[in-house]
């Protein structure tokens, strides 16, 4: 279903209530409207409310900080973060790590949904839950892949660009629907940018912390090798955790979670869009990536199959890196169960990348720099 040939869809100033929206915002309205027409009705639903989620937390945020200046001085304490590249363990990393009771991490709920009213148990009664399990239920009767490909629940540890979104410059976008001159715009953004968008994703943390906190945060997106020195600058003394995989077998799985989520939105992806989107997204991280380490900062590095055969030496690493003392016994345990079941993947024919007009060679090609860090 579209709209009339003379309406935009979606209105960057309508949408922010002002004429002058954000570069960003603007920029992710223009490539939403270009592609308005082949969007269905409830895609566009599902677009416009991520939209509005994230307008309501950054405006959120401003009112918070304004009645309570001294969130902006709330420490953030050496956060962990898990940045390495999408498919390649970091999912499974993160909810290893979640079993130790020391690290705060964020609830899916937390991350997608502006703060509503909740109950007495703030991770329990919180009215976002419910909404939620609602659109859970909704992605999984429309795609019911991504139950395989990044299954989600309530209180289970999740991704934080979510956070980031609430900045609008976030490469996440991408999984709403093909919006490549969106990834234009953020390709060429400048670092002034890039540090307001972080300022924002730090200050949006305090303010879940000021909520409820935790000894140390426990953070993870492959969002975030878009800008790593942006990142480090908004969090200072952070341990970046980086995960290898091999990497067609990385980018094969990324595009088919792409396309899966542009399944959400239209009735017809193109396999070739979601091959598109992946590649544009790493032509323009990795670099960024690669000079970000080498420009110095706490970083680790960890393979994939490694992960998967000792889960829980990769947790001690981590631990370790962090600074932290190694697990209890309990902690352990835990662990244990949870490595026992690694999350499934599909399957890594590297062949099936020319289905998304992608070459095995050229993507191992493109990862040869941020490869060399590989344990």
């Amino acid at each position: 279903m579209s709209l009339p040939e003379r309406t935009r869809w979606p209105d960057a100033a309508a949408l922010w209530g002002q004429a002058s929206p954000p570069a960003a915002l603007a920029a992710l309205c223009d490539a939403l409207d270009a592609v308005a027409p082949r969007l269905h009705f409830l895609g566009k639903q599902r677009i416009r409310q991520r939209l509005v989620e994230a307008l309501a937390s950054h405006r959120q945020r401003i009112r918070a900080f304004a009645d309570e200046p001294a969130l902006a001085e709330r420490a953030l304490p050496r956060p962990i973060v898990i940045v390495g590249p999408f498919r390649s363990g970091t999912t499974f990393l993160h909810r290893l790590l979640s079993e130790d009771s020391r690290l705060r991490w964020l609830r899916p709920w937390e991350s997608m949904y502006a703060a509503r009213g909740g109950g007495s148990d703030y991770l329990q009664d919180d009215e976002r839950i419910a909404l939620l399990e609602r659109d859970l239920r909704h992605l999984y009767r429309h795609q019911p892949a991504l139950a395989q490909l990044h299954p989600v629940a309530p209180h289970e540890a999740e991704e934080c660009f979510g956070v980031l979104e609430a900045s609008f410059s976030s490469p996440s976008f991408l999984f709403l629907a093909p919006v490549e001159s969106y990834l234009d715009h953020l390709a060429h953004a400048d670092e002034a940018a890039w540090s307001l968008a972080y300022a924002e994703y730090a200050d949006q943390l305090r303010l879940v912390d000021a909520r409820h906190g935790g000894e140390r945060w426990l953070l993870k997106s492959p969002v975030h090798l878009w800008n790593l020195a942006a990142l480090t600058r908004a969090l200072p003394g952070a341990l970046l955790v980086h995960t290898h995989r091999e990497p067609a077998a990385a980018v094969l799985s990324l595009c088919r979670l792409i396309h899966a989520h542009h399944g959400l939105a239209m009735a017809a992806p193109d396999p070739l869009e979601a091959g598109r989107s992946a590649w544009r997204f790493y032509a323009a991280a990795l670099p960024r990536a690669v000079a970000a380490r080498r420009a110095g900062g706490r970083h680790l590095d960890l393979a994939f199959d490694a992960i998967s055969r000792d889960p829980l030496a990769a947790v001690r690493e981590v631990l370790a890196a962090a600074g932290l003392a190694p697990p209890s016994a309990e902690t352990e345990a835990r662990v244990r169960r949870r490595g026992a079941t690694p999350a499934p993947s599909a399957p890594a024919d590297t062949r099936d990348l020319a289905s998304f007009g992608l070459r095995a060679a050229d993507v191992r090609s493109l990862f040869d720099d941020y490869a060399a860090f590989a344990p």
